[in-house]
């Protein structure tokens, strides 16, 4: 009966059960293998969600780690793991577990900052040390306690590795004053604990050397010494380090290829690139380019970039990004209103600098009543013997003497000197680029204008604007009005006057602070600058008023940016940047 039964029992595993089972595994596998791309998916979303916040929190985790390391070696052995490892290891190999688990934990806490700034070194630099610190933790003592802790920490940090993205010297990081207050005060507690700890143990010179199994004080002291000189040598590295290097301006090659580009486009302000004083950052495909200057902290991008406008935003992208990771305070001056969406959806606050001066040249004519006060100067200088020449481009450089002269003799009278970033200057090799609008008298110039023009005769725009400082009054007046009327019959679209700063800036109660301080700045600041009188001048044209914008951080960033910005314009200083 027994044999039967055997029998029966094997006949129901081989012919049920493990058919059961073995389905049962196949579905169990199918579903998890349909489950896969969905719980991968899913891991990425949190990873992706959770990104941001991971740089601090790792800093935190690793300062942790750096403390447990000390606090390891700043207090004695358990006795029964100190038999065991004795057992295990020689005496050399504890005692430089302990110095050197001091020095890890150290160098954790010091790279903790750098960790936080999202730095790729750093990243796989705390790496190594975690690692080295877990060796160090079971080497001097089985503190397998402490592996696990140090072992959960690498492990948390390698989903977030692309979050590191930052490629840049460690010494090129800078302590704030709070990392710096903080790492004095972990070590001066891990000091504390290791004298609490030993409160029992005399201090002795002869501490220092002694080296033994069951001597934890001066394993301790002297792994408080490596904490302290893996501090010390970092502090000096910093000191010792030369300062990082600014990136150069554009170089030839690269300001004759981004004329060419700012050439077949509309706006006339592109071709300030040919100043040469500024940096150019390209488009992937080569079609686009911005141009930024670099003060401070803060990288300014000057106007909207340039070129096709399906590839300004992923430009702005790359320059946002740029800044991110070599630590820049990202902004762009004097946008336009058109691509404002563009800046909001890569996080940038919005400030209103003022307004800029169009002129539709097809409608402009001084015939028209409105313009009657125009007509009356126009004729009063020809009266008073003023005669307009435009000089084309390559007969500049033969007239280069009188233009300088002009161009000297406004500047000592205005006391001011040549400015940048923003402005054209009276360099030889940049005034060659385009034609030179000049007003004569006697058959001598007195006044020119440089013509920013492009090959699509959409805007055009005036830089340098230098008079002589005995011409008559209506001199720039009647070179404008003539400029105007050359560039309609060439064909332009508009003329810009330039931008009128701080106008249009409202002091409603509910404006944002620094619109109704600029307002304010605007209303009563004839002391250092004539905002008001700008305005009043260019009005006399009846331009179209359009915003321009200041894209950057918010809170106070904006306020740096513009003083940063002034400094540029003022090639390097805010000395005489703004002056009535």
């Amino acid at each position: 009966m027994g044999p039967l039964v055997g029998a029966l029992l094997i006949y129901r595993l081989i012919y049920y059960v493990l058919p059961l089972l073995v389905a049962g595994a196949l579905l169990g596998r199918n579903e998890i293998r349909r489950q896969i791309p969905a719980t991968i998916a899913a891991f990425d979303r949190l990873v992706e969600v959770t990104g941001e916040v991971v740089p601090t929190l790792a800093g935190i985790l690793v300062v942790l780690a750096g403390i447990v390391l000390l606090a390891s070696g700043a207090t004695p052995m358990s006795p029964a793991r100190a038999a065991v490892i004795g057992s295990i290891f020689p005496l050399a190999v504890i005692e430089a577990s302990h110095f050197l688990g001091g020095m890890v934990g150290s160098a954790l806490i010091c790279l903790a900052p750098a960790l936080q700034r999202r730095l790729n070194a750093a990243y796989w630099l705390v790496h190594v040390l975690l690692a080295a610190g877990i060796v160090c933790s079971l080497a001097k003592g089985l503190d397998y306690e402490e592996a696990i802790i140090l072992s959960l920490i690498a492990f948390l940090m390698v989903p977030y590795r692309n979050e590191f993205y930052r490629r840049t010297s460690l010494l090129d990081e800078p302590f704030t004053f709070g990392w710096t207050i903080a790492i004095v005060c972990i070590l001066g507690a891990a000091f504390w604990l290791m004298l609490f700890a030993y409160k029992h143990v005399e201090y002795d010179d002869a501490l220092w050397f002694q080296f033994a199994f069951d001597a934890d004080a001066p394993r301790s002291l002297r792994a408080m010494l490596a904490a302290m000189l893996g501090v010390a040598i970092l502090g000096a590295m910093h000191l010792l380090h030369p300062p990082r290097r600014s990136s150069a301006a554009a170089t030839e090659q690269e300001i004759n290829r981004a004329s060419e580009i700012a050439r077949i486009q509309s706006r006339a302000e592109a071709m300030l690139v040919l100043m040469g004083d500024k940096h150019l950052l390209f488009s992937a495909s080569g079609k686009s380019f911005l141009m930024y200057g670099r003060h401070g902290s803060s990288w300014i991008s000057l106007f909207d970039p340039v070129g096709p406008a399906e590839e300004r935003a992923e430009l702005i992208w790359s320059f946002r990004e740029m800044c991110d990771r070599e630590r820049g305070r990202p902004a762009f001056y004097q946008i336009h209103p058109d691509s404002l969406p563009l800046y909001v959806d890569v996080g940038l606050t919005l400030t209103r600098l003022g307004e800029e001066a169009c002129v539709p040249l097809v409608d402009f004519a001084l015939e028209q009543p409105r313009n009657s006060k125009l007509r009356q100067s126009f004729n009063r200088a020809i009266r008073d013997g003023l005669s307009y020449c435009v000089l084309a481009k390559s007969e500049v450089p033969a007239f280069m003497e009188p233009l300088a002269r002009t161009s000297n003799g406004w500047m000592a009278a205005k006391n001011v000197r040549e400015k940048g970033f923003s402005l054209g200057a009276f360099v030889p090799a940049y005034v060659s680029h385009f034609d030179v609008a000049t007003v004569l008298k006697d058959g001598e110039i007195v006044a020119f204008a440089t013509l920013l023009v492009t090959d699509s005769g959409g805007e055009a725009s005036l830089d340098l604007m230098r008079h002589q400082p005995d011409a008559p009054s209506s001199t720039m007046e009647f070179l404008i009005v003539a400029t105007l009327l050359e560039l309609k019959a060439r064909g332009f679209e508009s003329f810009s006057l330039g931008m009128a700063p701080l106008s249009g800036l409202e002091q409603r109660r509910l404006a944002p602070l620094r619109h109704r301080l600029g307002a304010l700045v605007y209303e009563h600041g004839e002391q250092f600058y004539d905002f008001r009188g700008v305005r009043q001048f260019k009005e006399k044209f009846h331009p179209i008023w359009q915003p321009r914008y200041l894209a950057s951080p918010g809170g106070v960033e904006p306020l740096i940016v513009l003083a940063d910005a002034a400094a540029l314009i003022g090639g390097g200083s805010l000395v005489g940047v703004v002056r009535k």
